[in-house]
C-alpha cells in the first residue's frame, strides 16, 4: 500500500493505493451553503458534507455557478463503515481497499434534487462537475461523483 498523491484544480489529494484511510489531514466538512446573495444557510439534508478540502472547494464552484446548493445523499464513510456496506452487498459497494467513500473523495448527490432541475440546470451541472475535476465512473450510478480518482 503506498500512499499516492495527486495535484487537483483546487489543491493536492491523497489516496492510499490498495489500502483504507479516513483520516487524512485535510479531510473537511461543511454544514452551512452559501447563497449567491452571500447569505449563509445550513444544508437542506440532514447529513453535512465531509471531504477532502481541495474537493469541497471544487463543490462550492459548482452550487456557486449553478446559484444553488448541491443536495448530496452521501459523502466520506469510514473505512469500517465501508467493509460493512461491501460485506452486505458487494455488487452495489467497493471494497474499502478502492472505495473513494473512505478516502473522502466521493459524493453521492441526490436523484430527487438533480430531478428537480431543468434540463438545461442539468445540462450545467454535469458541465460544471466535470470542468472542476468530477467524474462518474459508473453509468449505472448517476448519483455518485468522485474527485481526483475514479474508483
Amino acid at each position: 500500500m503506498s500512499l499516492e498523491t495527486k495535484d487537483t484544480k483546487f489543491g493536492k489529494v491523497y489516496r492510499l493505493a490498495g489500502g483504507c484511510k479516513d483520516d487524512f489531514a485535510n479531510i473537511r466538512t461543511s454544514r452551512f451553503y452559501r447563497k449567491p446573495s452571500g447569505v449563509v444557510l445550513h444544508r437542506a439534508r440532514v447529513q453535512s458534507i465531509t471531504m477532502q478540502k481541495p474537493a469541497l472547494d471544487a463543490l462550492r464552484v459548482v452550487e456557486a455557478h449553478l446559484g444553488k446548493e448541491v443536495v448530496v445523499t452521501g459523502s466520506s464513510r469510514s473505512c469500517a463503515l465501508q467493509a460493512s456496506l461491501y460485506k452486505k452487498d458487494p455488487k452495489r459497494y467497493a471494497p474499502p481497499s478502492v472505495g473513494l467513500h473512505c478516502q473522502a473523495l466521493a459524493i453521492d448527490v441526490n436523484t430527487v434534487w438533480r430531478a428537480s432541475l431543468t434540463d438545461e440546470e442539468e445540462a450545467e451541472f454535469v458541465k460544471l462537475m466535470k470542468q472542476v475535476g468530477f467524474t462518474q465512473a459508473r453509468a449505472d450510478e448517476p448519483w455518485h461523483w468522485s474527485y481526483g480518482w475514479t474508483a
